[in-house]
């Protein structure tokens, strides 16, 4: 079972992406491209792996509490590694409180003896899959839908599992933990 800790998009801000993707797709050649299902979207906060046990993630995610916090879409950036590009878009807001939601996160797997990889953590949401080495600067001329961005309540986090079907991937929420007011 391949497993990952976070949290979901609320139906505004996954529309409002929705609409960004659609928007970037008539801007940019996609050729290759695989865009993401709106209603997939979600911002990682840890990737634990296969062949995981979930029990005692559950227990020890539990025992987070960490006040909920707002958050907004904020830019556009890309990542590429030697088999896909990754276009996303950032989040932005109350970032300090996310990265200690981000930290207890961490701090609860080591505690459970899962190991947690030591990179730099940029909260993003996956928006598209491209070809390797083919990524675009969208820095350089993409334009959000005109409209505000939607604020993104952050009350809750969850523990989702990575299933494949016929259609391609899907997450199914395993767990979900609250937030503290």
């Amino acid at each position: 079972m391949e497993l990952f800790v976070a949290f979901d998009l609320d139906q505004a801000a996954k529309a409002f992406l929705g609409r960004a993707a659609r928007q970037m797709q008539a801007w940019q050649e996609c050729d290759g491209w695989r865009f993401e299902a709106a209603e997939k979207y979600h911002v990682t906060l840890l990737y634990l792996g296969k062949n995981r046990d979930p029990a005692p993630i559950i227990e020890a995610l539990a025992r987070i509490a960490i006040p909920r916090l707002t958050l907004t879409v904020g830019g556009v950036g890309t990542f590429d590694n030697p088999d896909w590009g990754v276009v996303w878009a950032g989040v932005s807001g109350q970032m300090t409180q996310l990265h200690q939601l981000k930290g207890a996160v961490d701090g609860a797997m080591e505690g459970a003896g899962i190991p947690v990889p030591r990179r730099p953590y940029i909260p993003h949401v996956t928006l598209a899959f491209t070809p390797p080495k083919v990524l675009p600067e969208l820095e350089k001329g993409f334009e959000w839908p005109a409209e505000p961005f939607p604020a993104i309540p952050v009350n809750t986090f969850g523990l989702y599992a990575v299933t494949s079907g016929a259609d391609g991937q899907h997450f199914e929420l395993i767990h979900t933990f609250p937030l503290t007011h």
